[in-house]
């Protein structure tokens, strides 16, 4: 499986715009909407609803890749491009990696709001 790749660089970048207070207000954005998109995941295979699983992957990958969860980002974009297929296997797979990886990416974000 992939490992979580976390890009540096666009924590740094959103320092050098906004201030500690922009990356810490987009940190704390992105976790808390968060599990609301993995949510809708879930009930969209629950359901079979794959239009709802790909607008949450969708949203899942710019997010996660605005702050540099580049891994994340790729692994929602396998979930939307499951969803697309109406793949339910590959969904639920994929789904598993992405989970997993958003565990990851969601310790190194609350480990940058602790250090603030």
């Amino acid at each position: 499986m992939n490992e979580l790749v976390i890009d540096e660089s666009f924590i740094e970048r959103l320092v050098s715009l906004g201030g500690p207070k922009l990356r810490n207000d987009l940190i704390a954005m992105f976790l808390e909407r968060t599990p609301e998109k993995l949510a809708q995941i879930e009930a969209g295979m629950a359901s079979g609803d794959f239009n709802m699983i790909e607008q949450a992957a969708h949203s899942l990958i710019s997010s996660a890749g605005n702050l540099g969860g580049s891994g994340v980002s790729r692994s929602a974009a396998r979930v939307e491009a499951a969803a697309m297929g109406q793949d339910a296997d590959s969904v639920r797979s994929e789904v598993v990696e992405l989970k997993r990886l958003q565990l990851g990416f969601k310790a190194y974000l609350e480990s940058i709001l602790e250090e603030s």
